[in-house]
Parts: C-alpha cells; sequence; structure tokens
C-alpha cells in the first residue's frame, strides 16, 4: 500500500473526501484486506486520542488572561519609550576623585608625622644614610646607602 492511499484512507476517516473519492476508498475497504487492517488502526488511534486528551482549564478568565498579556505589552512599549538616563559628565568623575582627595587628606600628614628624619653624609664617600625619628620616641629607623658600585 502507498503512501498516497494510506493519507485517503486517514481522510475518509475525518471525513474530508467526497464523492468519488470517498466512493473509491469505500470500495476499497470493502476488497482490500490491508487496507481495513489500517483503517481498524487509524479508528482506535482515533478514539484513543479523542477520549483520552487532556483538558485544561485557566484558572482565570479568557479576557482576563488576554488583558494581562495587552498590559504587559503596554508597560514594556512605554519603557521603551522613555528616554535613557544620562549622567552628567562630572558625576563620572565625583566618587572616583572624592575618593582620591580622601586619602590624600589622611595619608600626606600622617606620612609627614611618621618621615620627619635627617640626613647624615657619612665620611665613606660612596655611603649615605637617613635617619627616621618617630614623635613619641618609641622608634627611630636609621637607613643605610651604599650608592656606590
Amino acid at each position: 500500500m502507498n503512501d498516497e492511499l494510506k493519507l485517503k484512507l486517514q481522510a475518509y476517516l475525518d471525513g474530508e473526501l467526497t464523492g468519488k473519492d470517498a466512493n473509491e476508498v469505500a470500495a476499497l475497504l470493502k476488497q482490500d484486506s490491508t487496507a481495513q487492517a489500517l483503517f481498524a488502526e487509524l479508528q482506535m488511534t482515533k478514539a484513543a486520542l479523542i477520549g483520552n486528551e487532556p483538558e485544561l482549564k485557566l484558572p482565570e478568565s479568557r479576557e482576563f488572561y488576554w488583558s494581562k498579556i495587552e498590559r504587559e505589552i503596554t508597560r514594556l512599549e512605554a519603557a521603551e519609550a522613555r528616554p535613557p538616563v544620562v549622567m552628567p559628565w562630572w558625576r563620572r568623575f565625583a566618587l572616583p576623585l572624592g575618593i582620591a582627595a580622601l586619602i590624600l587628606a589622611v595619608a600626606v600628614p600622617l606620612g609627614m608625622k611618621f618621615m620627619a628624619g635627617s640626613s647624615v653624609e657619612s665620611e665613606a664617600h660612596d655611603t649615605s644614610t637617613y635617619t627616621i625619628y618617630a614623635e613619641d620616641g618609641n622608634a627611630t629607623v636609621v637607613w643605610v646607602n651604599n650608592t656606590g658600585n
């Protein structure tokens, strides 16, 4: 049995054939046992699908469901229509510059406090020292620098 004949059997079952084509398929079903077996299988399949098709019920009415979709589309279109918020150029630099100024305001006085010291040349021509004293007198650092070599 070819595919075209199978499709005609399906169409006959669904009531889509009229006139001459329907009469031809009916005559074929009376004579051909293979066509009868396929037609019976198609009838059982159709009955199983109709009897077991799940019924889906929405928790809302149809009108309410579609009105929610329409409201969301309208909201998204309105959001696209609004111009984007543009910050002035100086606001992009305000926070980083403010942080840098704060760090300098704290670090410079502290650095001056701990870096109060003196530099002394030694008798050797290629060596110098730098001494740092803490104001409270608890620490002294001597840096020896060999400038030769």
